[in-house]
């Protein structure tokens, strides 16, 4: 129905279409140059680490749009998108998305709301039980043996998700509003794991009719949610990246060790050396002194199985990029800066771009990218130095990998679906002018959009235009605060989180196979 009387076109994602780097993006209208957000981890949180911290909605370093409405007096509600935890103060509601984790008690605003949601059955979840238990106890059984074996149950925690979802973003809009946000990640979900299923399954046979009635059950909400917006309201359909086919996971640590960037430690060294630290009692005795969170961050750092004496650029797992080992920046940094670093940057791009794919018949990497080349902002600085786009005939997820292994390519039933830059755009509503559009639109382009139908200005410092293609003509502007909702309260400094819930979010990621 919204494809019939509404604008479409192709919405290209960021460089790379990861999910914190795109939906960062998405909330601030601006390039990862700007929002300073560049992979699932936040060099920021520690500087110089060679395995810093998962990243959180204080490594976002510009407002969000909601943040941006709330304090023009507008009413906003925002479910599940990725990278808001901790929530931040709105005009509104919000339930954090992905990141979030399970403990937290700072994931709604307010924060009453959760045991409000929770009370009525529908508190939306942070990550699927099926992925939760394999995760806790069966990290070791392969995806596709346990979708084999209990199909039913997955399929059914994919629809509890989205239903959960449906229902209390339903419960809430029946309050004031001018913008309404709910991101439904069941289909990322399952298209990472069943692809090909996705792609070629036979309706008619029991996994190929798993996957359409999932497909219709997000149909359906999203219905349901159009059905529900207030009258005269604009409706947006999105994503933050597209899909396709993924070949396997390919080691550019190992590529980098072959072709002798990096050096790895043995294995028994570093496994000794961790093994000795606990039958000691050294770290229980030095986390009693200084914290426990400081002293597993500092092993988790001093135990990556790279000898950094002797290695000169590493692969930063997930953020499909390659980092110099730069002296000054990095904590055991060996390459100068200025000539040494861009002869270094300039001989390994050249390089990579050569690599082929073990199969046979194509490269794994299609583009490489100097961040300076593609990121402008104060926060380009934390950006890997080169950044990869994997040959999308193959799709390749590029990983750290096992780097005491010779194999580059490893089969993994996590991903057998990864990222494409094109994603899909769809606007519908008054005033919208139906049509399939050839231009496509970027993913920063549509907070700016949203200022500008709802009659606010549009900051000069965000990289996304207004697609006002798409309509007839500008919108009328709308007053502000149509509800009777509150200003929002001050927001402090973010917490500074824990150790525990830093490693859960980071075998969480683990267990998605978005890091390694």
């Amino acid at each position: 129905g919204l494809l019939n009387k509404g604008y479409r076109t192709t919405l290209l994602s960021t460089v790379p279409p990861i999910t914190p780097v795109a939906w960062s993006s998405f909330a601030t209208g601006m390039g990862p140059g700007r929002h300073g957000v560049f992979g699932f981890l936040a060099p920021q949180r520690e500087p110089g680490s060679y395995s810093p911290p998962p990243v959180r909605r204080d490594a976002v370093q510009a407002p969000s749009l909601w943040r941006r409405l709330s304090d023009a007096g507008l009413s906003t509600t925002v479910l599940s998108v990725p990278l808001t935890y901790p929530a931040e103060p709105v005009n509104g509601y919000m339930v954090t998305g992905m990141f979030t984790p399970e403990s937290a008690t700072d994931s709604t605003r307010p924060p009453s709301l959760r045991d409000e949601l929770s009370s009525l059955g529908f508190m939306p979840k942070f990550q699927l039980d099926f992925t939760r238990r394999r995760v806790a106890g069966r990290a070791e059984e392969r995806l596709e043996r346990a979708l084999a074996s209990d199909a039913s149950s997955y399929f059914a925690d994919l629809e509890d998700m989205t239903e959960r979802l449906a229902r209390a973003s339903l419960h809430l809009m029946q309050q004031p509003w001018d913008l309404f946000v709910t991101v439904f990640v069941g289909t990322d979900r399952l298209q990472h794991v069943l692809w090909d299923d996705v792609v070629s399954s036979d309706s008619s046979a029991t996994l190929g009719r798993r996957i359409a009635d999932f497909y219709s059950s997000i149909d359906a909400a999203v219905g349901r949610l159009g059905d529900a917006a207030v009258p005269g309201a604009v409706v947006i359909l999105m994503s933050d990246h597209g899909f396709g086919r993924c070949a396997g996971h390919y080691s550019m640590g190992r590529w980098l060790i072959d072709e002798g960037y990096a050096r790895h430690l043995p294995r028994r060294t570093y496994g000794a050396l961790r093994t000795a630290l606990d039958a000691t009692g050294l770290k229980t005795l030095a986390a009693r002194a200084i914290g426990k969170g400081r002293v597993e961050r500092a092993v988790r750092a001093s135990f990556i199985p790279l000898d950094w004496s002797r290695t000169v650029a590493y692969f930063q797992p997930g953020t499909y990029g390659i980092r110099i080992n730069l002296k000054g920046r990095e904590r055991e940094g060996i390459v100068e800066p200025g000539e040494a670093y861009e002869t270094l940057r300039k001989e390994i791009r050249e390089r990579v771009l050569k690599i082929e794919d073990p199969a046979g018949g194509g490269l794994i990497v299609s583009r490489a990218w100097f961040s300076d080349e593609i990121y402008d902002g104060p926060h380009t600085a934390w950006a890997p130095d080169i950044l990869l786009e994997p040959n999308p005939e193959f799709g390749y997820h590029l990983v750290l990998g096992d780097l005491t292994s010779e194999r580059r390519v490893t089969v993994d039933p996590k991903t057998r679906g990864s990222h494409r830059r094109e994603g899909i755009f769809l606007v519908a509503g008054p005033g919208v002018r139906a049509s399939d559009s050839t231009s496509p639109a970027g993913i920063a382009d549509i907070a700016p959009t949203v200022l500008w139908l709802l009659g606010e200005a549009v900051p000069k410092d965000m990289d996304g235009r207004v697609l006002s293609d798409a309509f007839d003509g500008a919108p009328a502007p709308r007053s502000a605060g149509s509800g009777d909702l509150t200003a929002p309260e001050g927001d402090g400094p973010p917490p500074d989180g824990s150790f525990e819930d830093d490693e859960e979010i980071r075998e969480r990621l683990r267990g998605l196979g978005y890091v390694d």
